[in-house]
């Protein structure tokens, strides 16, 4: 259950990295799942808190889990953009050009000698 100060909710969240603790306040938690969706966690659905960690014993392999029960939580749409064909009307348009440019050109040089 998040913490309730007033009218907002918030996390706790404490980061220890190399023996220094630091204590921060979270009023909203976004988690990208591994398929790409995306969870918003707010409100009183917030955890009462956050506990992170980093430190000499982790060389190089940092591992952030967040577990939660995604039913429960707010989806973000996605936005999936149109991708394109592969031959447009514009590259049509750029291939007929260029195709005939370099004949127009060159007759245009041999035509001004």
């Amino acid at each position: 259950m998040a913490v309730k100060q007033g009218t907002a909710y918030f996390c706790k969240w404490l980061h220890y990295e190399s023996g220094r603790l630091t204590h921060r306040r979270l009023n909203v938690l976004e988690i990208q799942a591994r398929d790409g969706l995306v969870y918003t966690v707010q409100g009183d659905k917030l955890p009462q808190s956050l506990v992170t960690y980093t430190g000499d014993k982790v060389q190089g392999q940092n591992v952030a889990q967040i577990l939660l029960h995604p039913e429960k939580t707010k989806r973000l749409p996605l936005m999936f953009e149109k991708t394109p064909s592969p031959l447009t009307f514009r590259d049509l348009v750029a291939m007929i050009f260029g195709f005939w440019l370099f004949p127009v050109v060159f007759l245009v040089i041999h035509i001004l000698r």
